[in-house]
Order: C-alpha cells, then structure tokens, then sequence
C-alpha cells in the first residue's frame, strides 16, 4: 500500500514538473496593408520564450521593397520598442534578442515600403527560441505586408 502511494505522489510531482516546464512557445505577428511610399509597423506578440529574430523581407530589387527599422535595438530612438527589453543583444544581421529566463514579449517594428514596389504579399519571419541560444529549440512564424494597387 505504501509503495501505491509513493508511486501516485511520484507520478503527480512529475507531472507538475513537466507542465511548468513544457509551456508551449507561442507566436503571432500582424500582417499589416500599407500603400507604396508609406510607412507602418509591424506587432509581434510571443510568450513563454527566451529569444526572438525578425527576418527581413528578401530582396527582390537592387533595393528592398520594404525595409524594417531595426536600428537601437536597446532604444525607443528608431519608434522600435521591445518590451521588456532585452538581457542580450546579438549584433546580426538581423539582430537576435534574448531574455535571461523565459517571457512574454512585444515588439514593435517600424518600416517602409518603397516608392516604386510592386504591389503584392511580402514575407517575414519571427523565429522565437525556448533558450538564450540561436541554436536552441525553436518556432517560427511568417507573416506579410500587403502592398496593394494604386
């Protein structure tokens, strides 16, 4: 009898242990409609993460048809805001954000889009990581802006 329940609370502590552990990364990011010249922002929302990086729309001109700001990742100078801020900064291109424990976060990202850009549905990932490490385990999501017709 006394082994059932030693075996029963064992299998509840593991239990428990595993759900705070095994919380589930979450991300979204917005997909936003702005018009040829203009500038926006783009939310990304992400829970129960220690990193995220933003990858940029792939050239398909000499010059990107939308470029993100993400300049001063530390600062609010550039209109990007990270909240809460990040414990790392890894200076990439583009940046990855860390976190010393694991959070939820947003983040703003400012951009424009050129005056000359085709309309059309542009690409971007958010990649969030479950450790202060790019090589962690890892989700990602994509996204887009849609550039609409004059």
């Amino acid at each position: 009898m006394l082994r059932r329940r030693v075996l029963v609370g064992t299998a509840a502590v593991m239990a428990g242990v595993a759900g705070c552990m095994g919380r589930d990364m979450r991300v979204e990011a917005s997909e936003p409609t702005t018009a040829p010249g203009a500038a926006w922002r783009v939310v990304i929302e992400a829970d129960h993460i220690a990193g995220m990086q933003l990858s940029s729309i792939p050239d398909t001109q000499e010059s990107a048809p939308i470029e993100f700001v993400t300049a001063g990742a530390r600062t609010e100078s550039s209109g990007m805001q990270i909240d809460p801020v990040p414990d790392n900064v890894v200076d990439a291109s583009p940046p990855y954000w860390f976190w010393d424990s694991r959070v939820s976060v947003e983040v703003v990202i400012p951009y424009s889009v050129a005056d000359d850009v085709a309309p059309g549905e542009y690409e971007y990932e958010v990649t969030v990581f479950a450790d202060a490490d790019p090589d962690a385990r890892s989700i990602s999501r994509t996204a887009s802006i849609t550039v609409p017709a004059s």
